[in-house]
């Protein structure tokens, strides 16, 4: 699973077809669950893994913020970690762990927020949608 951003202009209706998008992947999603719900309770926008959120006007610049608190985040960390993303139930009862490589994850923030400055700058909004 993965989270996907992507530049939509409403006057089109649409997405902007060959314009940059990002995508975050389950790992780094889970990683930024907290970053995520903090940007929800600001915008009321929650960019979820199974759902859809729409950033417009003062909400991208929102967006920007949290990528950059992320950012900060993410790079005090080591170069790689384990994260529990999760339990298995039954007879292999315990926590799922996923490895979470800090260059991967500064990679993908960096092209978020790259996503957020053109949307910005275009006047368009940033659409984020799951599996």
């Amino acid at each position: 699973m993965s989270l996907d951003f992507m530049l939509f202009d409403s006057s089109l209706g649409s997405t902007l077809p060959g314009e940059p998008s990002a995508a975050v992947s389950e790992p780094s999603y889970w990683f930024l669950y907290p970053f995520f719900e903090s940007l929800s309770d600001l915008t009321g926008q929650m960019a979820d893994i199974y759902g859809y959120a729409e950033f417009k006007g003062g909400a991208r610049n929102t967006l920007l913020a949290m990528i950059g608190q992320a950012e900060d985040v993410v790079g005090r960390q080591p170069e790689e970690w384990l994260l529990c993303t999760g339990r298995r139930t039954g007879v292999d009862a315990g926590p799922i762990f996923e490895r979470i490589q800090r260059t991967e994850l500064l990679s993908t923030l960096a092209a978020l927020r790259d996503l957020v400055v053109a949307a910005i700058a275009c006047g368009v909004e940033v659409h984020a949608v799951g599996d």
